[in-house]
């Protein structure tokens, strides 16, 4: 259930993730901003229904495609049923559909959908990672977004961010440079990241998907277009945006 927690009186219930997001929100909107977030959640299809997977022990499953699908068309249309399903229920959920690729550990694929204000974003992407499993479970198959399930590639859930006026218009970019703004957010990002961990890295099994030398990020830095790095910066102009890659969960 998506919703906002309020005790017995009406006063917010302020530890609850939803409302510390629109707490942020709030001091964002003082300044007179707004946050725009898209998210990339990757995942692990498996043959295996869950129960089966259970009684595995989770050990030898059987995933969806062996060998590396990443921009394969073959490889993902092998798995088209399952991702045309959640495509289209997500999209009738409300998050607006992008598109369906593959990736490189064995089955494993992503599906990515439009940026939109971060609250929407963040109430679509909790809807969606639950929708998903269900879905996957009526194909009588199964799926993980865990960060790292294995010895190969983990599953990221790289966070594009942006800042916009409250009229709409972009505030990262001042022609083909940085604004002030921009600078000064990135600072920021930088400064409290090893912190942020707490959230982009919850538990065990996250830190396990930091390896040097993949595309997990294990170091404190940023760079255009740097998929090594921790803060990568694309996009130009009204697309300049931050992809926060340590996320996995």
């Amino acid at each position: 259930m998506t919703c906002d927690l309020l005790w017995e009186d009406g006063s917010p219930v302020v530890a609850s993730p939803r409302q510390i997001l629109k707490r942020q929100l709030e001091r964002l909107s003082e300044r007179g901003l707004e946050a725009w977030v898209g998210t990339e959640l990757e995942f692990l299809v498996f043959m295996d229904s869950y129960e089966e997977a259970w009684r595995k022990g989770y050990r030898d499953l059987e995933p969806a495609n062996y060998y590396n699908v990443d921009y394969s068309l073959l490889g993902t249309a092998r798995v088209e049923p399952l991702l045309r399903r959640i495509r289209n229920s997500m999209a009738g959920a409300g998050p607006a559909v992008e598109n369906a690729k593959g990736e490189c550990n064995f089955g494993q694929h992503e599906i990515n959908f439009k940026f939109d204000r971060a609250l929407a974003t963040a109430d679509g992407h909790a809807i969606y990672k639950n929708g998903a499993k269900e879905i996957a479970a009526q194909e009588g198959c199964s799926l993980s977004f865990m960060p790292k399930f294995d010895e190969r590639e983990g599953n990221s859930c790289h966070i594009h961010l942006s800042l916009r006026a409250e009229d709409g218009t972009p505030v990262f970019a001042e022609g083909h440079e940085f604004s002030e703004t921009f600078q000064n957010f990135l600072a920021g990002q930088l400064a409290c990241l090893r912190e942020f961990t707490l959230f982009f890295a919850p538990n065990i099994n996250s830190y396990k998907r930091y390896a040097k030398g993949s595309f997990a990020p294990t170091a404190v830095a940023w760079g255009k277009d740097n998929r090594t790095c921790s803060l990568r910066i694309v996009g130009h102009g009204g697309s300049l945006r931050v992809e926060n890659r340590p996320a996995g969960t």
